[in-house]
């Protein structure tokens, strides 16, 4: 079980992406700027760099913030469940064929090599897109390409040479949505199945 404590961090996580949903989609989204640039004005005075609140910087820090805590304690406290829990997800959200990704997140899919296959059929899998994203985010392998973001991975081989084996991109509003749609059901995943040690 994931103990409260732990799981708390990603709660935030998922609350502070909720809040910046909140603002883009509710009309407030002025007032949150106005907040955040007078904040920066008073903390930040010699700092040119003053991105807006909802700024796709600040949006690729809500979401890696998200996604690596919920790696991590999967990982570390539920791995078996992992399996059950991605597939929950997946038919939750109807994602079963490439263009499910491509139709709900506006994805354009140039590199994806990772498959596993079902039956004759390659299919996507969501874990690893989730894991790609996170990849991408940490190791500075994306690009912001104005509204959208380019997110590029693969692995370095003994050589030192860089195999990239994903590369897609998607507008930055998409990337919250599936952030959020996947922390949202992860978490009722894990309440559901009584995952969570609210007594530690």
């Amino acid at each position: 079980m994931i103990p409260k404590s732990d799981w708390l961090q990603v709660y935030v996580s998922l609350k502070l992406l909720k809040f910046y949903a909140y603002s883009m989609n509710n009309g407030s989204l002025e007032s949150a700027r106005g907040e955040y640039h007078k904040f920066l004005e008073i903390e930040f005075s010699n700092d040119d760099e003053k991105n807006d609140f909802d700024s796709i910087p600040n949006l690729i820090s809500f979401a890696y913030l998200t996604l690596v805590r919920s790696h991590e304690l999967l990982k570390r406290y539920i791995d078996q469940h992992q399996e059950d829990l991605y597939s929950n997800i997946e038919n939750k959200l109807k994602l079963r064929t490439e263009n499910d990704f491509k139709d709900r997140y506006q994805m354009i899919i140039m590199l994806w090599e990772n498959f596993y296959c079902d039956g004759e059929k390659k299919v996507h899998n969501l874990r690893n897109l989730v894991n790609k994203i996170r990849n991408s985010i940490s190791h500075f392998r994306y690009k912001i390409t104005g509204p959208n973001i380019l997110l590029q991975d693969g692995r370095v081989n003994n050589k030192n040479e860089f195999n990239q084996n994903f590369r897609i991109s998607l507008p930055a509003h998409k990337l919250l949505n599936l952030t959020v749609d996947f922390t949202s059901l992860m978490s009722d995943y894990l309440k559901e199945n009584n995952l969570i040690d609210w007594n530690e």
